[in-house]
């Protein structure tokens, strides 16, 4: 019966990767840059409600929770904070953070 599961399992593999061969070209190497398409950047207006004096009067905080498969969330978060404030807004921002969301939160104040 083991025996039967490796042939199984061979001509699986066998049948995959022929499967797969019209698409190895796209697997080798990637596409050249004109081929990709370029979206533009939606222009996102500051919020006039949210004031530089504001920010460092109030001093708001800021948590990124730890859990990895939530970095995309925190970094599409801080994307969202750095299009409405600004760097300079966030610098008034206390962040803090634990495990990856403390390298999204390292990542707003270095300003990668």
């Amino acid at each position: 019966s083991i025996l039967l599961f490796f042939r199984i399992i061979t001509l699986f593999s066998i049948v995959l990767r022929q499967a797969l061969l019209p698409f190895s070209r796209f697997l080798k190497s990637p596409a050249p840059p004109s081929v990709l398409p370029r979206f533009p950047k939606p222009a996102v207006p500051r919020s006039p409600s949210l004031k530089l004096s504001e920010l460092r009067r109030k001093k708001p905080s800021i948590s990124f929770n730890g859990c990895s498969w939530m970095m995309v969330f925190h970094l599409g978060a801080a994307t969202a904070l750095v299009d409405r404030l600004g760097y300079e807004g966030v610098e008034h921002i206390r962040l803090c953070g634990a495990s990856c969301g403390s390298l999204v939160a390292v990542a707003l104040v270095a300003r990668v």
